[in-house]
């Protein structure tokens, strides 16, 4: 399979990885390169675009597994709240208890 210069410079304007200048020393030079340059240069590219999208999946995990911690805290909060507030009911009915105790 041919590579040409337009996939080169097309690959690596689709890689988010690569700087301005990069990608303008690619665009520049990639029309004068031969095929063997140009295949070595779009294995490259390819590899750094792999790399971006391993970093991607790595964030999206990330991302994913503080969610999930987050979602569990609130939860977590959420119970722990209600403990409180019917410790709290309960505190507040013994307590008329007693009274409606002291009254008799």
């Amino acid at each position: 399979m041919t590579i040409t210069a337009g996939q080169v410079i097309a690959l690596a304007q689709n890689t988010k990885a690569l700087s301005k200048e990069q990608l303008t020393r690619i665009s520049d030079l990639a029309p004068f390169m031969n095929e063997t340059d140009l295949g070595k240069l779009h294995q490259m590219i390819a590899a750094v675009q792999a790399a971006e999208v391993e970093d991607m999946k790595k964030e999206l995990e990330t991302r994913q597994k503080v969610g999930s911690a987050y979602q569990e805290w609130k939860a977590d909060k959420f119970r722990g709240d209600l403990q409180v507030k019917e410790g709290s009911v309960k505190g507040q009915e013994a307590a008329h208890a007693e009274s409606l105790i002291q009254n008799i």
